[in-house]
């Protein structure tokens, strides 16, 4: 599995959420969404983390954080986790890079 850098593919990850009905204020990338969340005064313990999603309380759409790169490492531990909740199909439907990242995008 290839590292997959979500900044090349904003265009296609705005047209899902739009596809999906996804209120989505802004998809940011970002080099660490742990550091990041420190930052901006948000809680966030995984440094591991290659998503996160946070919405606005006001206008209700939501910013979503993706780390710039998520490296294979990052893909396994997140398709290991639906593994052990017994969700072995869904697995097998991400094990392709864009397949993933649609995924994460969405979840």
């Amino acid at each position: 599995m290839p590292t997959i850098r979500p900044s090349d593919y904003l265009d296609r990850l705005a047209a899902l959420s739009a596809k999906h009905s996804v209120a989505t204020e802004k998809i940011l990338v970002v080099p660490s969404i742990q550091s990041w969340c420190e930052e901006h005064g948000f809680e966030e313990t995984n440094p591991w983390r290659s998503g996160r999603i946070l919405q606005n309380k006001e206008t209700d759409a939501f910013l979503i954080l993706l780390t710039e790169e998520i490296t294979e490492d990052m893909q396994a531990s997140v398709r290991d986790s639906i593994e052990l909740r017994g969700l072995v199909g869904q697995v097998k439907m991400i094990e392709e890079p864009l397949a993933f990242l649609d995924h994460l995008m969405l979840h």
